[in-house]
């Protein structure tokens, strides 16, 4: 569970912002940092728990790019959905990270983030990744921030203690799709117990 609790909190920081200085040589860095202080307000503010994940999931819905995130984390699978399978996915895929990121973060919580690089950007400079240390308690993680620039930067992956969830997501996907198919991956997603998923 101590992953699961350091993911939530990374997945909070990731809080949208209003397409912040995209003329800047470091944007992806700049919307982090002004992102977490958002964060930390919000959930100084929030008077109980549905009205933080409620505001929370309308920074998240701005800044995180769900459909790029669910496509990767299918592979090659994702070309054999049809179109209504994938409309399908794409909404459980949202929901289920929405649901299991935000589940454990409480009103009052506070977290530190430390940040180990600016932006490490791809030869294209689309594609960026910022390294962090994220720390609530006595509990910290090292946490890799993966964002692509589509008409705006938003983030795509994030990588904890060196497990990048997409990839996670993938492992556990493909083998319920190849096991039972996907129906049975959708259910899967839609139930209580979806948090063990990742494992």
């Amino acid at each position: 569970m101590r992953n699961a609790l350091l993911i939530t909190l990374v997945t909070l920081l990731l809080a949208p912002t209003q397409l912040l200085a995209q003329e800047s040589p470091d944007a992806p860095l700049e919307i982090l940092k002004t992102n977490t202080e958002k964060i930390r307000e919000l959930v100084r503010q929030s008077k109980t728990e549905e009205e933080m994940q409620a505001n929370v999931k309308d920074l998240m819905d701005t800044f995180v790019n769900f459909d790029e995130f669910g496509e990767l984390s299918l592979g090659k699978q994702w070309k054999t959905l049809t179109e209504e399978q994938r409309k399908i996915y794409l909404a459980q895929f949202k929901a289920l990270l929405q649901r299991t990121y935000l589940r454990r973060f409480k009103p009052g919580k506070e977290f530190k983030v430390n940040y180990r690089s600016g932006t490490r950007f791809n030869k294209e400079k689309d594609r960026g990744e910022i390294q962090t240390t994220i720390i609530s308690g006595d509990v910290e993680a090292d946490v890799d921030y993966r964002f692509h620039s589509d008409g705006g930067w938003r983030a795509y992956d994030m990588v904890v203690d060196q497990v990048s969830i997409m990839r996670n997501y993938r492992k556990s996907f493909l083998k319920i799709l190849a096991k039972d198919g996907f129906d049975a991956l959708i259910a899967k997603m839609q139930s209580k117990d979806s948090e063990t998923i990742e494992e």
